[in-house]
């Protein structure tokens, strides 16, 4: 599977979603989940930057040069159609360097800890030889 930020985002999401902290896993196998985390909210940081910065171009501002929002609290775009495409280039750039995971699954079973596979879904781009 291609590491993009698309990606990323959705693995941040579901991960925050089963509670991964809350598990009770061995020390180094927690480390380097956490380890991954972190990872990945580094480069959704470097993301959302990049993002704000387009859409400070592709929208209307106040005479501030601060962009102007909706009833909703969407941006007032000037220029939707050229946002998306880039948001969408985005969205789309590859990521490389990501941790991998090397995860004993019989091992963790074997010690009675079992997660469902909602709750690991979202580390399948990390884990080795998938």
């Amino acid at each position: 599977m291609k590491l993009n930020y698309n990606v990323a985002r959705n693995v941040i999401n579901a991960a925050n979603e089963v509670k991964y902290e809350d598990w009770d896993l061995p020390v180094g196998l927690s480390l380097k989940i956490r380890n991954l985390m972190e990872w990945l909210t580094v480069k959704m940081a470097t993301f959302e930057k990049e993002r704000h910065k387009q859409l400070q171009k592709f929208s209307e501002l106040d005479e501030n040069g601060q962009i102007l929002m909706d009833e909703n609290g969407n941006a007032k775009l000037k220029n939707p159609e050229g946002f998306y495409e880039v948001y969408t280039e985005l969205l789309n750039e590859e990521l490389e360097g990501a941790p991998k995971l090397d995860i004993d699954w019989d091992k963790l079973e074997a010690s009675g800890i079992r997660k469902t596979p909602k709750e690991v879904s979202f580390l399948i781009p990390f884990i080795e030889d998938w």
